[in-house]
């Protein structure tokens, strides 16, 4: 009989680091919600002295550089020696709340001519082709296509 190598201490970890992540998971849900249709700019300048005057960074708040975009906004101070984390903990906080709110995400519209699409489905339709054949086909196009840009 094999012994178990998960001791009572590892488990009750691995019980708590998933609380973690649960609890987490609600207050970004919460926060997606309160921040919903916002930018990433906007969320950012909201979360920024929150995240910023959190006890294990407390890094203090300065006016940005003049000649940087982030002139008359307030800014992490850069000499503090928590600056990195609490940029990072900040930068990786934006991203969930931000990533996962559907008002967030901005695609690039792409114009496709008409016509074309069109000619395609027709093709496409007229030789019968099933879901796999269609990913194929669509696959030998990419493939065959060299771009420049």
């Amino acid at each position: 009989m094999k012994k178990s190598i998960v001791s009572a201490s590892t488990a009750s970890t691995v019980h708590a680091a998933i609380d973690a992540a649960f609890a987490y998971g609600k207050e970004i849900k919460d926060l997606q919600a309160k921040f919903a249709k916002q930018t990433k700019a906007q969320v950012r300048e909201a979360l920024l002295p929150h995240v910023a005057s959190y006890p294990k960074y407390a890094v203090t708040l300065v006016e940005g550089n003049e000649k940087s975009p982030s002139a008359g906004k307030m800014v992490l101070d850069a000499k503090h020696p928590a600056y990195e984390a609490c940029r990072k903990a900040l930068a990786r906080l934006v991203a969930d709340v931000v990533g996962g709110v559907s008002g967030h995400k901005e695609k690039a519209v792409v114009e496709v001519p008409t016509a074309l699409v069109d000619s395609t489905i027709d093709a496409v339709i007229a030789a019968g082709l099933d879901a796999k054949q269609l990913a194929a086909f669509l696959s030998a196009v990419k493939a065959g296509i060299q771009f420049t840009k």
